[in-house]
């Protein structure tokens, strides 16, 4: 596995950097459905590349977050509320 950082994530970076961010630990958020970013990659695929698009911070939580392919970090919200 191969990772490439995309610039809006290289900006992330540097600004986290310069934040004092870098000892904060890191929680991959990707897809379920396999090891890589990419749900058509079924199971444990071999020679792939991570696109890492952008990285968050959960400063209060105490971690930084990089998203992969498609991912959304948050879950969809249904119109009609209970």
């Amino acid at each position: 596995m191969h990772t490439t950082i995309l610039a809006e994530a290289a900006e992330k970076i540097a600004l986290y950097k310069s934040l004092g961010y870098t000892d904060l630990p890191i929680c991959m958020a990707k897809t379920h459905l396999s090891f890589s970013h990419d749900p058509a990659l079924k199971g444990a695929p071999k020679g792939f590349v991570v696109p890492i698009r952008d990285i968050r911070a959960s400063v209060g939580a105490g971690f930084l977050y990089p998203l992969c392919g498609t991912v959304s970090p948050h879950a969809d919200l249904n119109t009609y509320m209970c």
